[in-house]
């Protein structure tokens, strides 16, 4: 099984200023699977904790199971993905602070600057993702991401998608 990686957005509860992210992991062949939020910001010279905005972390099997997952740093999980090809983690990130460099989410808007919410595979850092995001059908998307069908997007590697926020 080819190694990929998927994000997908939901646009659920946003008077809440919650963004819903899930990330489904497949081609594993490690016992462990370690997953990073940046702590860094292209174009910032400065340290964040970005982690302090994740909530409601949980990993499922491909056929739902949960999986037992640790936070080993405060932007560091490791999965326990024995004889799993597939993981999906989902969790939620608090997205209430409106400038150039973070993530918001109201009734109106969805702005998302990926350093700050998606997690990735440190080693497959260089392989491709897609994104797609389940937002209301009538909504335009701005972004640097390559689209891929009505709102649904990838990109060549993570640091492609860090450099790529959308509104």
């Amino acid at each position: 099984m080819e190694e990929t990686i998927a994000y997908k957005v939901l646009y659920s509860e946003p008077h809440r200023h919650f963004v819903e992210i899930e990330m489904t992991v497949s081609g594993l062949k490690q016992d462990k699977l370690q997953l990073q939020l940046p702590a860094w910001r292209p174009g910032r010279y400065e340290l964040a904790n970005f982690a302090k905005n994740v909530q409601k972390f949980a990993v499922f099997s491909a056929d739902g199971l949960q999986l037992s997952a640790k936070k080993l740093t405060k932007d560091l999980w490791e999965i326990d993905s024995a004889g799993q090809s597939s993981v999906r983690v989902e969790y939620n990130y608090y997205a209430n602070e409106l400038n150039a460099g973070s993530t918001y989410v109201d009734n109106k808007q969805l702005y998302v600057n990926p350093v700050n919410c998606f997690l990735y595979v440190p080693e497959w850092i260089d392989k491709p993702a897609t994104v797609e995001l389940e937002i209301p059908e009538d909504w335009e998307v701005a972004t640097g991401m390559t689209s891929t069908g009505k709102h649904t997007f990838s990109v060549r590697d993570f640091h492609q998608l860090a450099d790529c926020p959308f509104i």
